[in-house]
């Protein structure tokens, strides 16, 4: 953020010393040097230099001669603008974004029962927020966020993760949509934290209309809700880029009523096509033909989340280690889906060693292992290990299941 503010005011420098650094009015010469900016866009740019200068330079001699009572930002404004941005100065007078207000912020937000941490975090997201005016803006929406069922801690959260629905004036209808259609505050929060901008876009324009694209799909709200909480970026991609997104999936052989869609749609859109094809070329490095990756994406689009190193670890463990061929892992893509070092090398060994031992009624492949919950896989499988001879074995697992250093452990 800092460093966005410093290219912010050098840029801003230039342009006022291009199109008004003297102080004078503005020419139509002026407008078209600077592209031809109309009153609107002057009054803007007056207004966003007036809260970018947060230091004691002296953008123009106007800014030196005119700031009088004004303030900083008042002055620039009418040392860009002339005569012309009188309004737009008086705008950055009154502005609730004040400076001298972040001591007062600070001590809302304490009394409300924010930490020191937190409030910390919140200044490093959002130093923007702690420059509101308090007594106009923070109070009035944090009590509206309460009025709208929230807990303190639930508004600690949503503001720490989306600190802009205290700086959105109509912020009640886009949180009464989100919470309708993902049905409870925890969902919601947990979508906000995974998309800060979720909250704040724009309903009508672009949230209803994609909304409406993804049910003309087939897609149910239930599975919508899903896509939202674990990968809400792509409703706020445009409608012709999530229709777009839609054809290349039908045309990777899933089609919309299969029920794999919704998890290859999020895959697609999730991500750039530089990546998505990253994966493809990995996979072809380990044998794949491109047919072969058609009908891993078709049953597991997600592991085209996994990076390159993540992807080639476990494929080198299961072939190499594990002694898996390559047409299992194709026929059982997901097992490239669990961790290799807390799922995937410690339930192997387990299996091999209670294999080796003969200690097991039956045969078992190593996905009837793997797939099992942690409570399942303990409860049938670890209660074989707790004679002296395996206590190391189990130890080891224990350990690597909590994310310790996974060591191997010798028979």
């Amino acid at each position: 953020m800092q460093k966005d503010r410093e290219w912010l005011r050098r840029r801003l420098a230039t342009v006022v010393a291009r199109v008004g650094g003297n102080g004078q009015r503005w020419t139509l010469a002026e407008e078209r040097g600077c592209g031809g900016m109309g009153h609107w866009q002057r009054r803007l740019l007056a207004t966003v230099v007036a809260w970018v200068v947060g230091d004691e330079r002296r953008w123009t001699p106007a800014s030196k001669q005119g700031g009088g009572g004004q303030g900083r930002g008042a002055a620039v404004a009418v040392g860009l603008a002339g005569s012309r941005g009188k309004k737009a100065a008086e705008t950055a007078k009154y502005h609730p974004w004040q400076k001298n207000s972040s001591s007062l912020s600070i001590e809302f937000f304490k009394q409300s029962g924010w930490s020191d941490a937190q409030v910390m975090k919140l200044n490093q997201r959002s130093p923007l927020l702690l420059r509101t005016n308090v007594e106009t803006v923070l109070k009035p929406r944090m009590r509206s966020l309460k009025d709208m069922g929230f807990s303190d801690t639930e508004i600690v959260q949503l503001v720490s993760s989306c600190p802009s629905v205290l700086l959105v004036r109509d912020i009640q209808p886009k949180i009464n949509f989100w919470r309708s259609l993902l049905g409870s505050n925890e969902r919601l929060l947990k979508a906000s934290r995974r998309n800060m901008f979720l909250l704040t876009s724009r309903l009508a324009q672009k949230i209803e209309p994609n909304i409406s694209l993804l049910r003309e799909c087939g897609i149910s709200d239930k599975r919508i809700a899903y896509m939202m909480v674990t990968k809400p970026t792509i409703v706020g991609r445009s409608n012709k880029y999530i229709k777009e997104a839609i054809k290349y999936v039908e045309e990777l052989g899933v089609p919309c009523n299969c029920r794999m869609f919704p998890y290859a749609l999020s895959t697609v859109a999730g991500m750039s096509r530089t990546r998505f094809y990253v994966t493809f070329a990995t996979l072809m490095n380990f044998g794949f033909s491109l047919q072969d990756i058609f009908a891993v994406f078709r049953k597991h689009p997600i592991i085209w989340f996994l990076s390159k190193k993540n992807i080639c670890d476990k494929m080198t463990f299961l072939m190499k280690e594990a002694g898996c061929e390559l047409t299992y892992i194709i026929s059982h893509p997901v097992i490239l889906g669990y961790s290799l070092e807390k799922r995937l090398k410690p339930r192997y060994e387990i299996l091999n060693f209670l294999e080796q031992n003969k200690l097991l009624d039956k045969a078992y492949g190593l996905l009837s292992m793997i797939i099992l919950s942690e409570k399942k896989f303990q409860s049938k499988f670890l209660f074989l290990l707790r004679s002296e001879k395996s206590i190391a074995l189990y130890d080891s697992y224990v350990a690597a299941v909590h994310g310790k250093c996974h060591v191997v452990v010798e028979n």
